[in-house]
């Protein structure tokens, strides 16, 4: 797929550019509560339960990518994420117990990557599991994840890639956000008691790993 039909490459998700598909075009993140604006912490360190019932996340210490990086949530290290440059074919995650959470397959160019997360998606192409879709309901291209049978949305808004159900009029369950060289990740209640902060966890990852899935 050429990178003009990719709308997280035409966003600038590969890049130091901010988001520039789509009409809002804000420098303030949107929130997963509407009107309530996602404060960033460009101190590295990551906060956890907002009074509004939201969770924060963040990916820091890129070495120099997000395809090494350490997940946390306040000081607290929850996933990380390696790519060692001896088997550059994969990419691990591991929780803080060292435990695998799921695992990326690079594999060839003539081969799609491929991905798995641990209870949540079974092993198969990455550019399937986040499928670029072109949804009249959002008006834009989006990007399709299932987890455990149940379909979500990613799509690009401003400076932020939002995850929703199925319809763009709800609140989005996640926000992610990239703040220098930290990318800041809200989680609403509802998105973590479903089971969606690996599954996000990765596929940040996949999107801003500067690799193409497709």
């Amino acid at each position: 797929m050429s990178t003009h039909s990719n709308p997280f490459v035409q966003g600038g998700w590969y890049c130091a550019s901010s988001f520039t598909l789509g009409p809002d075009q804000s420098t303030e993140p949107p929130s997963i509560y509407g009107a309530l604006p996602m404060t960033t912490d460009s101190g590295g360190n990551g906060s956890s339960g907002s009074s509004r019932g939201a969770t924060h996340f963040q990916f820091t210490n890129p070495n120099p990518t997000i395809l090494n990086s350490v997940v946390v949530s306040g000081t607290r290290e929850l996933v990380r994420v390696s790519t060692d440059s001896r088997l550059a074919g994969y990419t691990a995650f591991r929780d803080a117990e060292g435990r695998s959470v799921a695992l990326v397959e690079w594999g060839t160019a003539e081969s799609r990557p491929q991905v798995q997360v641990r209870n949540a998606v079974m092993k198969g192409s990455a550019a399937d599991w986040l499928k670029v879709v072109n949804d009249p309901r959002f008006g834009r291209p989006v990007r399709r994840m299932d987890v455990r049978g149940a379909n979500f949305v990613w799509c690009p808004n401003g400076e932020a890639l939002l995850l929703f159900t199925q319809t763009p009029s709800s609140n989005p369950l996640v926000v992610a956000t990239k703040n220098r060289h930290i990318v800041d990740l809200e989680m609403s209640e509802q998105a973590l008691t479903w089971g969606l902060l690996e599954p996000c966890i990765v596929a940040i990852t996949l999107l801003l790993s500067g690799r193409r899935l497709e």
